[in-house]
């Protein structure tokens, strides 16, 4: 598992994830040794994981390429569009108030703040007053 400050640091190194991204494969050293010139290994390690991890939810969550992801994260996700049938059930009940135990990386609290009225703030980010994100992986949440 790559530690939450890792990935949080790879805002501070974007080159390095446009060199990765470009990679179709990280098995040749010479790739790493190339990536390495531009971050130390577990900088590189980070940047791998979340892209290898974000081509894994292409398929199933929407915008992965923009989310900050790790490999049980999406294994564990539920689809973008399972969360938004669960969401809507709950939009549908007059639900307003919900707390996501277990939220992983927030594929189901982004689908709630996206249906239930008043969950989104003006930033767009999750922490409104309508769906509270509670996992006992800190970095999980931070993902969310």
């Amino acid at each position: 598992m790559t530690p939450p400050a890792l990935f949080q640091n790879l805002f501070d190194v974007p080159q390095l994830l446009v060199a990765v991204e470009r990679c179709v494969s990280f098995d040749d050293p010479a790739t790493i040794q190339r990536l390495r010139q531009l971050a130390d290994a577990p900088q590189v390690h980070a940047a791998i994981e979340l892209v290898l991890a974000r081509r894994k939810a292409a398929g199933k969550l929407v915008h992965a390429n923009h989310l900050m992801l790790d490999m049980t994260g999406v294994e564990q996700a539920s689809s973008s569009a399972v969360a938004l049938l669960k969401a809507e059930r709950f939009a549908a009940a007059g639900i307003t108030d919900v707390i996501d135990l277990c939220t992983g990386i927030g594929g189901d609290a982004a689908a709630l703040a996206a249906r239930i009225p008043g969950t989104e703030t003006p930033a767009g980010t999750l922490s409104g007053a309508g769906v509270t994100l509670v996992d006992h992986d800190p970095q999980k949440v931070w993902m969310a």
